[in-house]
């Protein structure tokens, strides 16, 4: 079963009872499909890009509700027409979520490369997938900047000794 959402403007002002009615309703006809529900968002009433004419009324601002589910396809037409007749309805629309690839663990990926490569080609293969490491004769560079700053340090307190 695809994952769908539909996004639903409906009239503002209809009160919370007839809001989670419609919210409900919508749910039921997924859930008596044996559609899973994976979430229901309510956005509240907000003010409309452009007002939105239904039945010789112009509506600027509407309740906005979105639900998230899986069900087989067959049933989308079914909960469609639920919408369609239902005047507090003013718009929605129903899509398919698109599926993403699940991302790989990056710890196996790390073990996996371990195995192959080995702790010294370990490196390599870091390096090769554009990771930077900071190997041991580096560290010692740094060690040695810091020294010749304090030995700067110290001949500018002979300096201020001398005047």
């Amino acid at each position: 079963m695809p994952l769908y959402q539909l996004f639903c403007l409906s009239r503002p002002a209809v009160g919370r009872a007839a809001l989670s009615q419609m919210i409900r309703t919508a749910g039921q006809t997924v859930l008596s499909n044996n559609g899973v529900l994976t979430d229901v968002t309510y956005y509240g009433e907000q003010k409309l890009a452009y007002d939105i004419r239904k039945t010789g009324i112009n509506f600027g601002t509407a309740d906005i509700w979105q639900l998230q589910f899986q069900v087989a396809p067959a049933i989308l037409s079914d909960l469609r027409h639920n919408l369609k007749v239902d005047e507090r309805i003013l718009r929605y629309v129903v899509q398919k979520q698109r599926t993403l690839p699940r991302l790989p663990n990056t710890h196996s990926i790390g073990k996996q490369a371990m195995r192959l490569a080995g702790p010294a080609g370990f490196s390599r293969v870091l390096r090769h997938a554009g990771a930077q490491i900071i190997e041991d004769e580096d560290e010692d560079e740094y060690e040695e900047e810091d020294e010749h700053e304090h030995e700067d340090e110290d001949k500018y307190e002979d300096e201020d000794e001398d005047e």
